[in-house]
């Protein structure tokens, strides 16, 4: 039920982004998108934050809200930076009372009990904080989950929020400042 349910709204929104684009297609091309972007920018700088800090809520990664930002804020990559930084503080905080709170750490063990069982007896050493850190730094690995597997056994909050900060702000420079080049040189 809940597969479809998530179905018939993916295309909903498909369908009247269709719809949106055929009616109005003049109004939605790069040039005018830009205008508004730069006329409402305070606007979408509080929309970008917000999106970026509840993100992980739903396991979608931080990528691809990173390279949105260098392509909205090309001109100024340490406030994407801040900002980045930022929104993955507030999510892994999210997420790190978010799993005690509905006990996520039970949903999880049942789904994937040898994964949870490894990555639990790597958190509880004392290289969790180092892990967690070469967890957060490695660009493909989901660090959401890994938040969700230190808050389900209670690991210190510093002990998770202070590696996945270090992890992500070497990844996250390494986008930025490289997305930024590569934009500047392919545009």
């Amino acid at each position: 039920m809940t597969k479809k349910l998530v179905f018939v709204c993916w295309m909903f929104l498909i369908g009247c982004s269709l719809v949106t684009y055929i009616l109005n297609g003049k109004y939605l091309n790069g040039t005018t998108i830009r205008d508004w972007i730069t006329q409402h920018s305070q606007f979408v700088l509080i929309i970008y934050c917000v999106v970026c800090a509840v993100r992980g809520l739903l396991m979608l990664p931080a990528t691809p809200f990173i390279i949105a930002g260098i392509l909205l804020f090309p001109t100024k990559p340490f406030l994407l930076l801040f900002i980045s930084l930022g929104c993955i503080l507030v999510s892994s905080l999210l997420i790190y009372y978010a799993s005690r709170f509905f006990n996520v750490g039970s949903f999880i063990e049942k789904k994937y009990p040898l994964k949870t069982a490894s990555v639990t007896a790597k958190l509880s050493r004392s290289a969790g904080f180092w892990f967690i850190t070469g967890w957060a730094l490695l660009p493909f690995t989901p660090t959401d989950l890994i938040i969700y597997g230190a808050g389900t056994i209670k690991m210190p909050v510093w002990k998770v929020v202070v590696p996945v900060l270090l992890g992500e702000a070497i990844t996250c420079s390494f986008y930025i400042f490289n997305g930024i080049e590569l934009k500047n040189y392919i545009w």
